[in-house]
């Protein structure tokens, strides 16, 4: 009867590490999906943009090039969890570029806790969500708007909100119905992720505007990439 037990037990161990295994990789395949969107979607419309500068503004062509390079050799290496700091820090390139695009269309506000910059999020996870932001909130406005990016822990959660004054969401819109390409991947990562353990919205912002937040477990330990 013990030895039935022990052989049972270790038959349960096995199929958990199986699991989670099969979790690992399946994370780890999204994130690479989600690197091969950034860098064909991203790359095309930033070298048309870039093609268009070169002789009129060849030093906002080069600054563009530049950030380009540094976006696309973080997405290269990327793990599939990092600090909010690296995220951050990833993220200025992509904002810098579409700041180059927009001139004084586009102002960006950060409100960033400095206890949650330590904190572990996944990998670009700010970028398709503050790109979504510019393209459907920002850019449809003949003067521009604002993009404000949050952060803020509570109670064992991390906060994070990407906030729009663009033209708001669709009458009738749904994030499980409606949900283009970026945050339809965001929300798949998240819960392969995290599962319950997290949250993620895209609701109306007052006065206009439109508002996505998202909750993880907050930690500070990254759980490293497998050889």
């Amino acid at each position: 009867g013990l030895l039935i037990a022990w052989r049972q037990t270790k038959e349960a161990e096995a199929r958990r590490l199986r699991t989670a295994r099969l979790e690992t990789d399946l994370a780890d395949a999204q994130l690479r999906a989600l690197q091969d969107q950034l860098r064909p979607h991203f790359l095309f419309n930033t070298l048309n943009a870039i093609s268009a500068y070169i002789e009129p503004e060849p030093k906002t062509a080069r600054d563009m090039m530049a950030h380009l390079g540094d976006l696309l050799r973080l997405s290269l290496t990327a793990q599939q969890e990092h600090t909010l700091d690296a995220e951050l820090g990833a993220l200025s390139h992509y904002l810098q570029i579409e700041q180059l695009r927009f001139a004084d269309r586009l102002h960006v506000q950060l409100d960033i806790e400095d206890r949650t910059r330590p904190a572990v999020v996944p990998s670009f996870l700010l970028q398709p969500l503050v790109e979504n932001a510019l393209r459907h909130g920002i850019h449809t406005q003949r003067h521009g708007g604002t993009v404000c990016i949050r952060s803020s822990a509570s109670e064992g959660v991390l906060q994070l909100t990407i906030e729009d004054d663009g033209g708001g969401l669709p009458a009738g819109w749904s994030l499980d119905t409606d949900a283009g390409i970026g945050l339809g991947n965001t929300q798949r990562r998240l819960q392969r992720l995290y599962g319950e353990a997290h949250r993620f919205t895209v609701e109306p912002a007052a006065p206009k505007g439109t508002r996505v937040v998202v909750e993880l477990p907050f930690r500070l330990s990254v759980t490293p990439n497998r050889a």
